[in-house]
């Protein structure tokens, strides 16, 4: 890390990626460094047991492109909670944020979050508007706001925006991020719950699709474990 910077690190949990990630990656990567020029930009890519489309040929290509890149394999599938916390235990850096695989929201986006924790907040939730609803199937759109109704109904939180896949946290909002159990995708709802029982500062920021971006479906299984979870966050 060059001390004269600030230091960020991105923590990227992936799971059989699509077949170009690789491509998406260096690019998206990239970009960020050359668009941060004040920032010490490290990558942390945590491999959450994937079993098709990563090979040894991919990640020798990726780290001569990014040299700044920390590879963590987990041999068994246990979910992107699960992923992200690997992930952030392995941040060293003064901010830390996480995103997808395929870095599906636009860089300003991430440039805005960076700049609210600059200005003190301890973790910047990403807000999905009516654009972004315009920008996915309906299908998911109508899930994403009936959970967001939900949540409204059985949570006393700061907000129900709480499952967008960009967010950002401070030295202070790291840790509620470790303190969290949840190892799928619920576990972003398990951390807002904590982080406000410890009183941290939120802040907000509106969210874009990239172009040609192609969210992945939600299957029945991933749901009805979901529901599970829920249920353990709720009375935890």
């Amino acid at each position: 890390m060059n001390l004269n910077l600030v230091n960020l690190d991105i923590v990227i949990p992936c799971y059989n990626p699509s077949e170009n990630w690789s491509k998406v990656f260096v690019q998206s990567c990239n970009e960020i460094i050359k668009s941060l020029p004040t920032y010490d930009i490290s990558f942390i890519l945590v491999n959450d047991g994937s079993k098709k489309n990563i090979d040894a040929a991919q990640l020798k290509m990726i780290r001569s492109k990014i040299t700044n890149l920390n590879y963590i394999y987990v041999n068994q599938n246990k979910g992107k909670g699960a992923a992200v916390r690997k992930g952030f235990e392995a941040s060293k850096a003064d901010f830390v944020l996480f995103t997808d695989i395929d870095f599906p929201y636009r860089t300003e986006n991430l440039f805005s979050m960076v700049a609210r924790l600059k200005q003190g907040a301890d973790i910047v939730i990403g807000v999905r508007d009516a654009h972004y609803y315009k920008q996915i199937p309906a299908f998911r759109a109508k899930l994403s706001k009936f959970f967001k109704s939900l949540v409204k109904f059985l949570f006393n939180i700061p907000t129900t925006e709480t499952q967008a896949g960009l967010k950002a946290f401070s030295a202070k909002g790291k840790q509620i991020v470790l303190q969290t159990t949840i190892n799928r995708y619920l576990f972003d709802l398990e951390l807002v719950k904590l982080a406000s029982r410890q009183n941290l500062k939120f802040a907000y920021v509106p969210l874009s699709l990239k172009d040609g971006v192609v969210l992945s479906k939600m299957s029945f299984n991933v749901l009805l474990s979901e529901s599970f979870n829920l249920i353990k966050i709720l009375f935890k």
